[in-house]
């Protein structure tokens, strides 16, 4: 069979046009997700205040840069709890920067009211005796998802400074 030169020269760069069409924008290679948030393991929070913690308590609940009662969390904003697994003799946390050594995210955590919420742990040392996990989250039934770096700082406000790694 006898192609024309010229219908040769078309049948050769439809296939080769096609290729290019396929390389453009719409067949991105899948890229994974990020982190849900920017806080990770090397990061500064510091503490501006003494935070006390109730008698007879191993946690300190924030929101909306207050320190608020367990029982006085408004549904609607995000929280983070301070819990201290071991409290130092006054029960006060001192002024200072406390690094964050790891942080979890469990998207599988049972809330208050058995809601299964999604909450980020973040450990956080100033000395290997005295650790602390701020844990932060959307109250049950309220929000969805991880909370942000941003929606963590305005949470804790001005309790404490983050210097974030990235």
């Amino acid at each position: 069979m006898n192609i024309p030169h010229k219908n040769r020269l078309t049948i050769a760069l439809v296939p080769l046009l096609l290729l290019a069409g396929c390389a453009g924008s719409g067949f991105r290679k899948h890229q994974p997700l990020a982190e849900p948030m920017q806080i990770e393991a090397g990061s500064i929070l510091t503490l501006t205040a003494p935070l006390t913690f109730p008698p007879g308590a191993a946690a300190i609940y924030l929101q909306d840069n207050h320190i608020v009662g367990a029982n006085a969390i408004v549904q609607s904003y995000p929280y983070c709890t301070l819990v201290a697994p071991r409290l130092p003799a006054a029960g006060t946390i001192e002024p200072g920067a406390y690094a964050v050594e790891n942080v979890e995210y469990d998207d599988k955590a049972i809330g208050a009211s058995g809601n299964i919420s999604s909450v980020t742990r973040i450990r956080l040392v100033a000395n290997a005796e005295f650790p602390y996990n701020l844990n932060c989250q959307w109250p049950d039934g309220g929000g969805q998802g991880f909370l942000t770096s941003e929606e963590i700082q305005g949470v804790i406000g001005d309790l404490f400074n983050m210097a974030l790694q990235r």
